[in-house]
């Protein structure tokens, strides 16, 4: 029996654990499941981890977080560019934005290397999160390996270099 990562065959024999993610076209497929962890808890342990964690996101994790246990949520990650506002009418509207919960699993779930592995510096949740700590236009939650340390944090959508346009970035949905 054999398991497909990144479309290399790797023998059962060899791999202890199962794969964490599928991978065809350039969209990653993989559950995440929810254990009641509160956003104090998810701070802690993503510092424990040696994640940075953003003060504003630090604010949202300790204000509007409501965490949920036992839910499975199977997502897709779309790599590479993507039109935020035609998304869903180009034959995607199984999918679903993923609330900050889901982030903060998919940011657990993946050690640098393993989104190394698939080719990706960020993962952004499409759901605009009103950030009133620091601006009062919607901003975007990102996981990404490309700073000093692995974080969490914001992107303003109207950032210079619009990362929107790097194909070294995955848009998580949660399939409805």
């Amino acid at each position: 029996m054999k398991n497909i990562i990144r479309d290399k065959a790797v023998s059962s024999e060899s791999q202890a654990t199962p794969p964490k993610w599928t991978e065809k076209d350039g969209v990653f497929r993989f559950s995440v499941t929810s254990d009641g962890t509160t956003g104090e808890q998810w701070i802690a342990r993503l510092e424990t981890r040696g994640f940075c964690i953003g003060d504003y996101v630090k604010n949202l994790l300790r204000k509007d977080f409501n965490p949920t246990s036992g839910i499975t949520f199977d997502l897709v990650v779309l790599k590479g560019r993507l039109d935020r506002d035609s998304y869903r009418a180009n034959g995607h509207h199984h999918l679903e934005e993923p609330n900050e919960e889901v982030v903060c699993l998919i940011r657990n779930q993946f050690s640098d290397k393993e989104l190394e592995a698939m080719g990706l510096y960020f993962i952004i949740e499409m759901d605009e999160i009103k950030n009133n700590c620091l601006i009062e236009d919607p901003d975007l939650l990102i996981s990404d390996r490309v700073s000093d340390c692995s974080c969490l944090e914001f992107y303003y959508e109207d950032q210079p270099n619009n990362m929107f346009n790097d194909h070294n970035v995955g848009f998580a949905f949660v399939v409805s």
